[in-house]
């Protein structure tokens, strides 16, 4: 990340496993990145309207609404916020979902850290984000 100041940025993590949040939150920290972390998705939908963040790292699978229903909630309000889906479900069939629902692209969990770390970058670069999962 070198060259970018990361002084001010403020990354969401939404996530309803206590496992995966400090794994999240621990790579996030290790890169200087200040972040926040709520376990649902009605719990992000709200944070969203109150706190300005540059990305969201969405799961899917939570309990309550889904990370692809709190995604297309959030984007009722806020079209360029970075919202990244956390998945494990990588079949083709899903992937148009992700994109229908208004994510920017798709970190596969378990994570690499090199492709979470390169993803994160060129959303906090200002690089247009293409996903190759939605076409």
């Amino acid at each position: 990340m070198e060259g970018l100041d990361l002084s001010n940025v403020k990354i969401l993590i939404v996530e309803d496993n206590k496992i995966n949040q400090m794994i999240t939150k621990k790579i996030l920290n290790k890169m200087n990145l200040y972040c926040d972390v709520v376990d649902n998705g009605e719990a992000a939908v709200e944070i969203v309207k109150e706190v300005t963040y540059d990305i969201v790292l969405m799961d899917i699978h939570m309990p309550g609404i889904s990370g692809l229903e709190a995604t297309k909630i959030i984007r009722t309000f806020d079209k360029e916020l970075t919202i990244f889906a956390l998945t494990a479900v990588t079949l083709e069939d899903k992937m148009h979902e992700f994109g229908d629902a208004g994510f920017d692209d798709i970190i596969s969990k378990p994570f690499k850290q090199d492709d979470f770390e390169d993803k994160l970058h060129a959303a906090l670069s200002g690089e247009k984000i293409i996903s190759s999962f939605f076409s």
